[in-house]
């Protein structure tokens, strides 16, 4: 947002921060212009357009001793585990891999709505997660969280942007819209 705001000082962001569904909702409604969802989804009145992948890694306390940087699901489940919620993408993606390794009951310590809410979570204790790398890369450079590669899976999570068909009349929206698929990929994640 910052590199397309250097270049339309006129427009303005009021960026929220929600669950997929509300964002939806928002975006149905004509609440919100355009929304970024985990996920994919199908629509007759909303676009959606993949905008890139979020490759998930498991994250633990830089203080948590794990002496392995690729760690096996069934490895996992012998650590606590703080979790997105039900319900989100990356909840799903996460479910999943369990759910191919037939791994019926991990140890969930706790449920938390935001990404940021995980981090700080797990910063203060010896749980691990399953997070995407993009959301934690600035914690694992500034080493207060290490990052560590999940054995045999390369779970992903992708990220798309959705508009109602109707806001392309609008040169403002339809603008932003050209420069996210010009640059998104390159610049979102």
């Amino acid at each position: 947002l910052h590199l397309y705001k250097k270049n339309h000082d006129k427009i303005k962001f009021n960026l929220k921060v929600e669950e997929n569904k509300r964002i939806i909702d928002g975006v149905l409604n004509y609440t919100y212009d355009i929304g970024f969802i985990d996920g994919k989804m199908e629509s007759s009145t909303l676009e959606s357009i993949d905008i890139c992948s979020n490759h998930m890694v498991l994250v633990s306390s830089s203080s948590l001793n794990i002496d392995k940087e690729i760690l096996s699901l069934e490895e996992v489940i012998n650590y606590p585990l703080i979790l997105p919620s039900s319900g989100t993408a990356y909840r799903e993606v996460i479910d999943a891999m369990f759910s191919v390794k037939n791994i019926k009951n991990p140890t969930i310590e706790m449920e938390l709505d935001s990404i940021e809410a995980i981090k700080a979570s797990i910063t203060a204790s010896q749980c691990i997660s399953i997070l995407p790398f993009s959301s934690i890369k600035k914690d694992v450079y500034l080493k207060a969280l290490k990052k560590y590669e999940i054995k045999d899976n390369k779970p992903s999570c992708n990220i798309s942007m959705i508009y109602n068909k109707k806001a392309l009349s609008r040169k403002e929206i339809n603008d932003f819209i050209r420069y996210i698929k010009l640059y998104g990929k390159e610049t979102f994640c």
